[in-house]
């Protein structure tokens, strides 16, 4: 897969290529909705961004690893993830927000075992003692110690130690932190051993300490990011964002075809309309010009029927009768007339 393939890279040092293959399986993970893959990945991830000595994005990623753990209903992933972002925040001395994941890992620490339960016992250690319960600290950061070598866990038994006024192992074992992998616990036994060596007056050794305590401020100022993370998330968001912008250009050519389409067609049935309501309105004048024409006629064909009827009527021709005789017509002839032209034309 994609990711596994970018730890291989990642592990040869071929960070720029490790760090696309893994951003393209960020792109995919939503897609493929697989808590336990999302788990992987973001655990990764954050790995990545730790050694980058990128906090902010370290801790981001821990979290959404904690959340896919939490989906994959999987204690142990949880517990890890929750001990990650414990041991950050107390790196980092923002005490509110390690109490706050601690009580969270606290319920699970039943169920876990190795070194997952090393270092959550390691965490309640520290925890119990900004609570002030030096007895509980040093059992759980004993018990921690049985399952596996932590020098944080070393660190704070030095401090405990100290405060019951054994000077002889709280040195050795902030000695042994000297060693430690994490620059902040190694510049915190230098400042341990510092104090104590100019409370007993011994110089020599304090002045050496001062010295190499000096250099570790010097690799903490000076600390970068040798993998070039940072440089190539900033190449990725500017590539992301101009996906985005291309994406979004895209669409609003879609959206603006899509109108230019939809005002085409508008116009075009508009023009149809336009012409469909002319050529009913010329088809009406014909239809109304050939009714009135019919109209005239059937006016002309029922003037000659009337007519017509009026001179068969009996009295045209009595009248026509009395006329070839040359006898006059009668009052009563007359008014027969009238009537029979009433009755014909009316």
């Amino acid at each position: 897969s994609l990711l596994h393939h970018a730890i291989v890279r990642y592990s040869q040092q071929s960070y720029a290529e490790a760090f696309a293959l893994i951003k393209e399986a960020e792109e995919m993970a939503p897609q493929l909705g697989d808590p336990a893959f999302c788990y992987e990945l973001y655990a990764v991830l954050s790995d990545v961004y730790d050694n980058a000595y990128d906090k902010t994005a370290t801790l981001r990623y821990y979290q959404r690893s904690l959340d896919a753990a939490q989906q994959a209903h999987n204690d142990q992933w949880a517990a890890r993830m929750l001990n990650n972002l414990a041991t950050t925040f107390d790196q980092l001395e923002e005490r509110d927000s390690f109490m706050y994941y601690m009580q969270q890992v606290e319920p699970l620490l039943p169920k876990l075992d190795g070194v997952i339960r090393a270092v959550a016992l390691c965490n309640m250690g520290s925890c119990q003692l900004k609570e002030g319960d030096t007895i509980a600290a040093k059992q759980s950061l004993l018990q921690a110690l049985k399952l596996t070598y932590l020098d944080k866990a070393n660190y704070l038994l030095a401090n405990i130690a100290k405060g019951e006024g054994d000077f002889n192992r709280a040195t050795d074992l902030w000695y042994q932190t000297l060693q430690a992998e994490e620059l902040d616990l190694q510049i915190k036994a230098h400042e341990q051993l510092i104090r104590h060596f100019s409370q007993q007056q011994d110089f020599r050794r304090s002045s050496e300490l001062s010295q190499r305590l000096n250099d570790l401020y010097r690799r903490s100022s000076e600390l970068s990011d040798r993998t070039g993370i940072h440089g190539m998330q900033q190449q990725y968001e500017r590539a992301q964002a101009e996906q985005r912008q291309y994406r979004l250009v895209i669409i609003l050519l879609g959206i603006a075809s899509l109108l230019l389409l939809l005002l085409l067609s508008l116009s075009y049935y508009h023009r149809w309309r336009i012409r469909h309501y002319n050529q009913l309105v010329s088809d009406i004048s014909i239809q109304l010009t050939d009714m009135e024409q019919l109209r005239q006629k059937l006016n002309q064909q029922q003037q000659t029927d009337q007519q017509q009827q009026l001179l068969a009527a009996d009295i045209i021709a009595r009248l026509r009768t009395l006329a070839q005789r040359g006898q006059p017509a009668s009052e009563a002839d007359w008014t027969a007339l009238v009537d029979a032209y009433r009755q014909h034309c009316p």
